[in-house]
This record gives C-alpha cells, sequence and structure tokens, in this order.
C-alpha cells in the first residue's frame, strides 16, 4: 500500500510539471505568434500597382521618336518635361540624330505641348554638336541644370527602320554634358567641354565613352552622379538597341 501511495505521489508530480511544461509552451507560442504578426505589421508593402494610363499623359508624334523624359516644376507653376527625339523615318538614329527638346504643361500628367529646342545641333566642331540626349533636369541652389549625352561625328545615317544598326563613330564619342538656366524656358548656357570626359588612362572602366547621367544633391551639397561608362578593352554587349556594352560607376561633381 506504501508503495502505491508513493507511486501515485510521483505520478501526480509528472504530470503537474507536465501541465506546466505545456502551458508555458503555449504562452511561449502565442508570444512568438504576437511578434511574427508585429514584424509583419511593420514591414512596408512595396507592392506596385499600374492604373490604365490616361490618354492626356501619353505625349507621342507620329513622325517623331521621343525618347527618356525628364520633368520640372518651374516657378511660372507649369511642369517642363526635357526629352530626346530624331524623325522616325531613318530609324533607330538617336546616337548620330537625337536632340533635346522642351514640352510644357500646367499638370504633371499632362497634356504637355511641344514648346522649342533646349539643345539643338550647334555644328560638328563642338563635342556635343551633332547629337543631345538622355536629359536629366534638376533644380539646385536656384539655378536649372540639364544634364545630358552629347557627340558629334559624320551623320551617316547606318540603320532603317525595323533593322537598327548604330554609327559607332558617334557612340564612341558620347561624353556627358551640363548646361545650366535661371529658368527651364531657358535660355541655357552650354559648354565648350563636356563636365564627365572620359578616363586619360587607357585600362579604366569609362576609357571610350561615357553616357546616361543620372545625379541627385547630396546634403553636403555635392552632385553625386551615377552614369554609363564604356573602356577600350571592354567585349561589345548584345542588346539590340542602346547598350553595346558598359559598366556603371559612381564619381563625384560639385558646382
Amino acid at each position: 500500500m506504501k508503495k502505491l501511495n508513493i507511486i501515485a505521489a510521483l505520478a501526480t508530480v509528472c504530470l503537474l510539471f507536465s501541465c506546466k511544461s505545456e502551458k508555458k509552451s503555449d504562452t511561449e507560442t502565442t508570444a512568438s505568434a504576437k511578434n511574427e504578426a508585429a514584424t509583419a505589421k511593420a514591414v512596408p508593402d512595396y507592392k506596385i500597382e499600374f492604373g490604365k494610363v490616361s490618354p492626356e499623359s501619353v505625349f507621342r508624334n507620329d513622325s517623331l521618336s521621343i525618347w527618356g523624359g525628364s520633368m520640372v516644376k518651374g516657378e511660372d507653376g507649369l511642369y517642363h518635361m526635357f526629352y530626346s527625339q530624331w524623325p522616325k523615318n531613318i530609324g533607330w538614329e538617336w546616337v548620330n540624330y537625337s536632340v533635346i527638346a522642351h514640352a510644357v504643361s500646367e499638370s504633371p500628367f499632362g497634356p504637355f505641348e511641344h514648346k522649342d529646342f533646349a539643345l539643338p545641333d550647334r555644328g560638328v566642331e563642338f563635342w556635343d554638336g551633332s547629337t543631345t540626349h538622355n536629359p536629366t533636369v534638376h533644380k539646385f541652389n536656384g539655378k536649372y541644370y540639364l544634364y545630358y549625352m552629347g557627340n558629334t561625328g559624320d551623320k551617316k545615317i547606318v540603320s532603317v527602320p525595323g533593322k537598327p544598326k548604330i554609327n559607332w563613330v558617334h557612340r564612341n564619342n558620347q561624353r556627358i554634358g551640363v548646361a545650366v538656366a535661371d529658368s527651364p524656358n531657358g535660355p541655357w548656357k552650354r559648354f565648350d567641354e563636356p563636365v564627365l570626359d572620359i578616363a586619360p588612362n587607357e585600362d579604366a572602366l569609362d576609357a571610350l565613352m561615357t553616357s546616361n547621367p543620372s545625379v541627385c544633391q547630396m546634403p553636403d551639397g555635392k552632385i553625386l552622379m551615377v552614369y554609363k561608362a564604356v573602356g577600350k578593352n571592354d567585349p561589345l554587349g548584345r542588346w539590340p538597341c542602346c547598350s553595346y556594352g558598359g559598366y556603371f560607376r559612381f564619381t563625384y561633381r560639385s558646382f
């Protein structure tokens, strides 16, 4: 009988410990679930959904190829868009026939109206005299800065619509420039030298050409530029349109 009492007591103790353990486990599970829910709630949802585009927001011209719009709001309350254009009937000839044009609208959603040419051809003797392309416009410290790619060359047409080719003289002469104005309506002051030329050393990543600038102003006032660069020792890319090889680099420039 004494043995039975001892066994019963031991069984009761084990049962109590087991229940306590289960209760603790349930508590931990609940706390863990709450923590997971809180973490999930703290992470923002970055899902992007595109709605239907209004016809007023589409800027097009049946006789022109239009590319790479960049917009800024002016002191006049209007929205100023700078974009590249070239004749559609000559094919994919952006590298030797693009010019940067200027359109305006009362709304950032359009409709935009072509106004003038911000950076037209200015002669093959200039580094950016034949082509201006890929604009990005910004307002820094009360002035407007229009960064772009420019080049010069023989203007030879090498492609036809539907069969893109590229004029390699113009492609390899690409450099990054900047024009400055007090208003997005201009006039734009252009410079005799690129703001970012090729590197002097032959093995540099940007020894052949620089293009496609993207810029922002840092807290210390410096300008951070991200751009496309192609070196002289790089193999050509396989893209059929506008890349043809290259790397992206970071560099700082101040104005």
